[in-house]
C-alpha cells in the first residue's frame, strides 16, 4: 500500500540525485495513469526514474519544459512485460501526450503534457520521431483506438 495511491509511494518518484534530499513533485493525474497501467499488467510497475530537481535537470542538459522537472512525466517498466507492450497500451490513454520507448534499455517514458503531442524510439541516445516504419521495426502494430472515460 503506497502513500500517494494503492501501489505508489512518494518515494518511487522523488529525485534520486545526491543534492536535493529527495524532493518531490507528481501530478495525480500521472499517479492514476500509472495505477491504470499495473492494473492492465497485473504486475509491478517500476518506476525509474520520476521527478528530477533543477539542479539535475540542469546537470542532465534539460530544458525549463522537462516534463519530469514539472513533475509529469516518468521512466516506467512493469516486471516480465515487454516494453512494447506497455508502449502500445500506454498510447491508448488520452492524457498521455508524450511517448518514448526505449527497447535497449527495455523502459517507456511517458508524460501528460498539454500540447504538442509526440511519440519517439530511441536509437542509441538518439530520440527519433516514430514512423510507420520504426512501428514496424520494433512490433508496435497499428495505433489502437483510445481508452473510454
Amino acid at each position: 500500500m503506497g502513500d500517494i495511491s494503492e501501489h505508489f509511494s512518494k518515494r518511487d518518484f522523488a529525485c534520486r540525485c545526491k543534492k536535493c534530499h529527495h524532493e518531490f513533485k507528481i501530478s495525480l493525474t500521472l499517479v492514476g495513469i500509472l495505477e491504470l497501467i499495473r492494473s492492465h499488467f497485473n504486475k509491478r510497475l517500476e518506476i525509474l526514474s520520476g521527478f528530477i530537481c533543477e539542479e539535475e535537470n540542469t546537470q542532465q542538459g534539460g530544458t525549463k519544459k522537462n516534463y519530469q522537472a514539472l513533475g509529469k512525466a516518468a521512466k516506467i517498466m512493469v516486471v516480465q512485460i515487454p516494453p512494447e507492450q506497455i508502449f502500445q497500451f500506454a498510447e491508448r490513454i488520452p492524457q498521455v501526450k508524450g511517448l518514448g520507448l526505449n527497447p535497449v534499455k527495455k523502459y517507456v517514458y511517458l508524460d501528460i503534457r498539454d500540447k504538442n503531442e509526440k511519440k519517439w524510439i530511441w536509437e542509441g541516445d538518439k530520440e527519433i520521431e516514430l514512423t510507420p516504419e520504426l512501428r514496424q521495426k520494433y512490433h508496435l502494430g497499428e495505433p489502437q483506438p483510445l481508452l473510454q472515460a
